[in-house]
């Protein structure tokens, strides 16, 4: 680039003067060419200043950019937080459920075995029905639950996906900031 930036400098000038031919026909002294050389010692190190903030600013903008993605994802994290808290909670609240539903089927299985012991037709026992309703009641219940276990996990996926982006944009302006230094 400084080569290139010193060409220009030289052309313009060769150019100011009226050309190649105009050059040719008048020698310039050796205090215009120590000036000319002045000029475009000052004009180079204007335009490596130049290009020196250019590279400053590109810097200090990717870092930006990537402060910017880690801010975004971190917004984007905290709903699968908030999600995952609450599906979590819910898990808990169908197994206490589920606990709670088969402590009353274990009665209602006692009481039946307790009416055929005394001789009743198993057909005829009234609880029987109700054990009946119980059980599909309660596989009903074990599938919610299922189903509630599996969102656990692919919240917790989604999660884990989500922490991983944050901790590689974390690398990233690390490594930019480590750069600058």
């Amino acid at each position: 680039m400084i080569k290139s930036s010193t060409s220009l400098v030289l052309l313009s000038v060769l150019l100011a003067t009226g050309g190649p031919s105009a050059v040719a026909q008048q020698a310039p002294s050796g205090t215009e060419i120590a000036t000319l050389t002045a000029e475009i010692g000052k004009l180079n190190g204007s335009l490596d200043d130049i290009a020196r903030s250019l590279r400053v600013l590109l810097h200090d903008q990717k870092i930006q950019v990537v402060i910017r993605r880690i801010e975004l994802a971190e917004r984007r994290q905290a709903p699968f937080s908030s999600e995952l808290r609450s599906a979590r909670a819910d898990v808990r609240a169908q197994k206490e459920e589920l606990v709670r539903m088969e402590g009353i089927m274990e009665n209602i299985r006692r009481r039946v075995d307790d009416a055929i012991r005394q001789g009743n037709d198993p057909q005829n026992v009234p609880e029987r029905a109700e054990l009946e309703q119980f059980e599909s009641m309660l596989e009903i219940e074990r599938e919610r639950l299922s189903t509630a276990e599996v969102r656990v996990i692919d919240l917790e996926n989604d999660a884990a996906r989500g922490r991983d982006r944050i901790g590689i944009l974390d690398e990233q302006l690390q490594e930019l900031l480590d750069a600058s230094e």
